[in-house]
């Protein structure tokens, strides 16, 4: 793949690109884009579930029907971003489709996106057709449209019936999926039409609060209405009233149904991570800070440890001494303070300039015999 950003459309017509028979099929995509990448990691997500009430109902307006993003990271490196929409009627003009317009981030532009919520969750581009007679051949960009004026702040929870608690629960709950234990499930008292613009303003805020080495494995879809643990979505937005309660399988699962007030799977616990995050709920911005300082401490560290929850419990008291000159859990625990310090230097050490001077730091706020007011 070339350093590029890749483009892949998918519908049901006469022809496609990988068979000469009507049917769904890749209808066209960006020349940088391998046939074994788009058989292996797109063609299981190029599928669109109509909402059961209107299927019943049989709705005609396609502006009724809620668009489903997906975003995938495979493992390969890349960040896809697909946005599928119900279709009234196919080429034959008697029965209705979907159409799929994907985009693949290189690894090489990844890092700009991860850190850059905004250009993920909010992409204007879609397209939601493609006349076949244009060519099987899309261009590669340098950049994707996305709306950089909407604001995504704390007033979204309440507008969606979710409190402190409940967030820091749904944090919990979405970081804990991404180590691969567990799926999240969440409905939204919304309307339809309205329900993945609901559902990606909410994952935004969800992300600004996920440390980086978290978002670069996130995958998330934001409509079905045929609810389902699938590989590499860690994320599931459902239609309400779908999901059904007595499949064991989702027992086990983390489940977020505020269309109807119901949450299980999640206990939050005495995790400072998610106390400071309480404390910065309406400061976002300044989590991006203590983002970088947990990528530097951590740097070396095994996955396992780069997505442990207790990382950034640890994190967060070195964290509050270094920025903030707060030493009250250094007095608290002055032993327990200094294993923790020492426990991220003792990889990478000589690398972690930041761990060093709160080393120094410590070693001065001891000499002074200085303590919390």
């Amino acid at each position: 793949m070339t350093g590029k950003i890749q483009q892949h459309m998918y519908t049901r017509e006469r022809k496609g690109i990988f068979h000469d028979t009507a049917g769904y099929d890749s209808i066209a995509m960006s020349e940088g884009l391998k046939p074994a990448f788009v058989k292996k990691y797109l063609h299981p997500f190029c599928f669109y579930h109509v909402p059961r009430t209107l299927r019943e109902k049989a709705e005609k307006d396609p502006a009724q029907y809620p668009s489903a993003v997906t975003i995938l990271q495979p493992e390969t490196g890349e960040i896809v971003i697909g946005q599928a929409v119900f279709v009234p009627a196919d080429f034959t003009g008697s029965r209705s489709t979907y159409f799929l317009h994907h985009y693949v981030i290189p690894p090489l532009l990844k890092e700009g996106w991860i850190q850059s919520p905004e250009m993920l969750f909010r992409v204007e581009a879609f397209q939601t057709a493609y006349e076949v007679e244009q060519g099987q051949v899309l261009p590669e960009l340098e950049v994707v449209p996305f709306n950089d004026s909407l604001m995504v702040d704390d007033e979204l929870l309440a507008v969606l019936g979710i409190n402190m608690t409940t967030f820091r629960q749904l944090l919990l709950a979405v970081m804990i999926s991404i180590t691969g234990k567990k799926k999240v499930f969440i409905s939204l008292p919304v309307p339809l039409k309205d329900y993945t613009e609901y559902a990606l303003r909410l994952m935004e805020f969800i992300y600004r609060f996920l440390p980086f080495d978290h978002r670069r494995r996130l995958g998330v879809l934001t409509f079905t209405s045929e609810p389902e643990a699938r590989n590499d979505i860690h994320v599931t937005f459902f239609e309400p009233g779908t999901l059904n309660i007595h499949d064991r399988s989702f027992a086990k699962q983390f489940l977020f149904d505020f269309a109807k007030g119901v949450i299980s799977g999640v206990e939050i616990g005495q995790s400072p991570y998610l106390r400071f995050v309480a404390e910065h709920i309406s400061e976002s911005p300044k989590m991006e800070k203590f983002f970088e300082f947990a990528e530097m401490a951590l740097a070396g560290f095994t996955e396992g440890q780069l997505l442990a929850l207790g990382s950034y419990d640890q994190l967060i008291t070195l964290y509050r001494a270094f920025i903030y000159d707060d030493f009250t859990d250094y007095f608290k625990n002055k032993i327990g303070f200094i294993k923790n310090l020492f426990y991220f230097l003792q990889i990478k050490g000589e690398e972690k300039l930041d761990l060093l001077a709160l080393f120094l730091k410590v070693l001065e706020v001891e000499k002074k015999g200085e303590k919390p007011s």
